[in-house]
């Protein structure tokens, strides 16, 4: 998991810590859409379900992006993928990294 998180700070230009929770995020909403396909990769892979559950944690505010997603009663699919991200500190070019 640490490899993976290096490579994604790296990658976007961010900080280790932001990369962190972009991947808990990531796994999260794998995992939530794509249980079936995703789950023995996360179960292999040491740490993914930890990543999940402190990237759940912590409430990613979305700033503008969440508020209107909010409203309009989204919050799911690739729309709130990329709320939460924003919410965690991506920019918009900092998730084509991720």
């Amino acid at each position: 998991m640490e490899e993976l998180v290096t490579r994604v700070a790296n990658a976007a230009g961010i900080a280790p810590d932001v990369a962190q929770k972009a991947v808990g995020i990531i796994f999260g909403f794998l995992h939530k859409e794509a249980p079936d396909q995703v789950g023995g990769l996360l179960n292999s892979l040491p740490g993914a379900h930890e990543a999940i559950a402190a990237a759940q944690e912590e409430p990613a505010g979305g700033g503008i992006m969440g508020s209107l997603m909010g409203m309009m009663g989204g919050g799911g699919g690739i729309m709130g993928l990329a709320s939460q991200l924003s919410g965690a500190g991506l920019g918009m070019g900092e998730m084509q990294f991720i």
